[in-house]
């Protein structure tokens, strides 16, 4: 018959067990990070600096020096971006689209 009591033995191996189960998950979800972000062709939070002035589709332009976030590498061979502005007061209007995460793009061009 055997002794009931502390065994210390079976307590080692469950930390043990537990720090290998959390090294392999933490491993696994840097692999899985590094393969999202690889296939977007993007590294999160990248912003860019723009190196001339644009045009944007004759709505209004954007001097050089601006600052972009890079939203997504786009496998037809462009890069969509992200500016953000700030506006004080109610000078807009609301405008209404058929899906709620629609994105409206506006296509640049550099000044010639």
């Amino acid at each position: 018959m055997t002794q009931m009591g502390n065994d210390t033995n079976g307590e080692k191996m469950k930390w043990k067990d537990f720090f290998i189960g959390m090294g392999f998950g933490m491993l696994l979800t840097s692999f899985v990070y590094y393969y999202i972000t690889s296939k977007n062709g993007i590294q999160p939070n990248k912003y860019v600096k723009l190196t001339k002035e644009v045009d944007i589709e004759n709505k209004g332009f954007l001097r050089k020096g601006t600052i972009l976030k890079i939203d997504k590498v786009m496998p037809e061979g462009f890069t969509r971006y992200i500016l953000y502005l700030n506006l004080k007061g109610n000078e807009v209007d609301v405008y209404e689209t058929k899906h709620q995460d629609e994105i409206i793009p506006y296509w640049m061009q550099p000044f010639n």
